[in-house]
């Protein structure tokens, strides 16, 4: 019987598992067969949900306030560069299946529709895009230089839908919506939307709206499909 812990959002948790190895010494060492069901592996000290919602309040505040609220409302104490480290894992994690999705779409492949999609394939959708300077470090997790501005290329996709307020008045609301969004040119930021906007129903969709500065461009890119 070995000790473990994992810290969680509710404390820190101890408790004890067998270990066992095989009698002739194999390669393949100690095996905790309760480990593999709770789904921890050999060097995980952290709980993922802590993983989690570190990473969400990186999102929205940067790293050190990340860390000290994260310390306030939950009780855990990382540093700022141990939730930088999380996210920079996330996101490779992430951007393997998006760059294999990307890979395929360029050889003639489509995705399938999202699921949810059928619910809204009769209301128009419309597909807005733009540019935002943004200020980034010279030098990755370092912040001495000069800020450097660099363009964010966002795109957004919604499904147009009637709705009647308190007042009894119809109106339209923005439903269904998606964001897409990257660091670099127009040629690579147009395969992205376009693969989102396929999820979202655009092929079959009866009215499609494009509301953007450069929507010529990703029309010209994209629109003869």
């Amino acid at each position: 019987m070995q000790p473990r812990q994992l810290k969680t959002m509710w404390g820190t948790i101890h408790w004890q598992r067998r270990v066992g190895r095989c009698p002739q010494r194999c390669a393949i060492g100690q095996i905790a067969p309760f480990d593999d069901e709770l789904g921890i592996d050999a060097q995980q000290r952290m709980d993922p949900q802590v993983k989690r919602r570190a990473c969400l309040l990186a999102v929205f505040v940067p790293f050190e306030t990340a860390a000290m609220l994260l310390s306030q409302v939950g009780g855990v104490k990382v540093s700022a560069t141990t939730i930088w480290q999380w996210v920079q894992h996330i996101g490779q994690h992430l951007l393997a299946p998006l760059d294999h999705d990307l890979h395929a779409l360029s050889a003639g492949w489509l995705p399938d529709e999202d699921p949810h999609g059928a619910n809204w394939a009769d209301f128009p959708l419309v597909i807005g895009g733009d540019g935002v300077m943004v200020p980034f470090r010279p030098t990755g997790g370092s912040p001495r230089g000069k800020t450097v501005y660099r363009e964010v290329k966002v795109g957004i996709l919604a499904r147009l839908v009637p709705r009647l307020n308190r007042a009894g008045v119809a109106v339209t609301r923005l439903e269904q919506r998606r964001l897409v969004a990257m660091v670099g040119p127009l040629a690579q930021f147009a395969p992205r939307l376009w693969l989102e906007a396929v999820r979202q129903g655009v092929l079959q969709a009866a009215c499609v709206v494009w509301m953007s500065d450069g929507a010529a461009g990703l029309w010209g890119l994209y629109g003869t499909r």
